[in-house]
């Protein structure tokens, strides 16, 4: 009984370690980003950054290119873009419109 019990913990501790290793988050802690796109039209897409007031910063429609942000590639290229986005808008305070941050990276 007492191997059974044992077994049992050691298996709960394994299974609860595996999923805080999932649950990995690679957005940074400055603002977010959005990827809007239709299942129509999978190759273009809207991607929108905000900071963390939730106030949009910076704006890109991309056309020709599907984005598939379950890459773990494509969701660093994203954030870097927010990071300078974040930059430029600290210091201009206005909303900039595909500029091609995004496009100049992939």
């Amino acid at each position: 009984m007492k191997k059974v019990l044992l077994l049992l913990l050691v298996l709960i501790a394994v299974t609860a370690s595996a999923q805080d290793k999932k649950q990995k988050s690679y957005m940074p802690s400055e603002g977010f980003w959005v990827v809007e796109s239709n299942v129509k039209t999978p190759k273009q897409s809207t991607i929108y950054f905000y900071n963390n007031a939730k106030v949009l910063i910076y704006k890109e429609s991309l056309t020709g290119r599907r984005i598939n942000i379950g890459h773990k590639r494509t969701v660093q290229k994203l954030n870097d873009v927010l990071i300078q986005s974040i930059a430029a808008w600290q210091k201009e305070q206005m909303v900039k419109s595909n500029t091609k941050l995004v496009r100049n990276k992939f």
